[in-house]
């Protein structure tokens, strides 16, 4: 799988195997990458998203991983694992996919994470299959992910007093 380049950052799609072993050990991760990661990486929440990711990739076929995968973010200045953004699987019939992510704490605030969706997005719209990715149930005193989500260009399409939905089209970008 290859990896995406911004100005900024690596994203570096993570194989299976990857996602197993970062599982059960962040510093046998860290040697398989050659590369340092954030303590936490996999901790909380991110562990049962793993599980999931790790389900649907025993099932889907080799090529379609990179949909299915975490992408770990790397700054190119720190040369550090500092969070995970992916899809929740490949587009579905109308090209709709859904993007989730999460970065390490010390690492917010400096537009690493816009930057990351920005580039998974248009990654995405290299396909064929997808002309649209969302972003829903995203908390409405998560300021922090909305944010994201607008500078990466996403629009606000519903939301109720817990959650808002995000989404952007392959038409408004390209």
């Amino acid at each position: 799988m290859k990896h995406i380049t911004t100005s900024r950052l690596e994203l570096h799609p993570l194989s299976l195997n990857q996602l197993c072993i970062g599982l059960n050990s962040i510093s046998k991760l860290s040697d398989d990458l050659a590369l340092s990661l954030e303590s936490d990486l996999f901790e909380g929440v991110v562990s049962k998203a793993v599980n999931m990711k790790i389900e649907k990739m025993k099932t889907a076929a080799e090529e379609t991983h990179e949909w299915f995968t975490y992408w770990l973010i790397v700054p190119k200045v720190e040369k550090i694992g500092v969070g995970l953004a992916g899809f929740k699987g490949l587009p579905d019939i109308s090209g709709s996919v859904e993007i989730g992510y999460g970065l390490n704490e010390k690492y917010r605030g400096k537009g690493y994470m816009s930057e990351a969706v920005k580039a998974l997005v248009q990654w995405a719209f290299f396909s064929d299959t997808c002309n649209r990715v969302t972003a829903t149930s995203v908390f409405t005193d998560n300021i922090a992910s909305q944010k994201v989500l607008l500078n990466a260009g996403f629009k606000l399409d519903s939301a109720t007093s817990e959650c808002q939905n995000y989404s952007i089209s392959k038409i408004n970008v390209i």
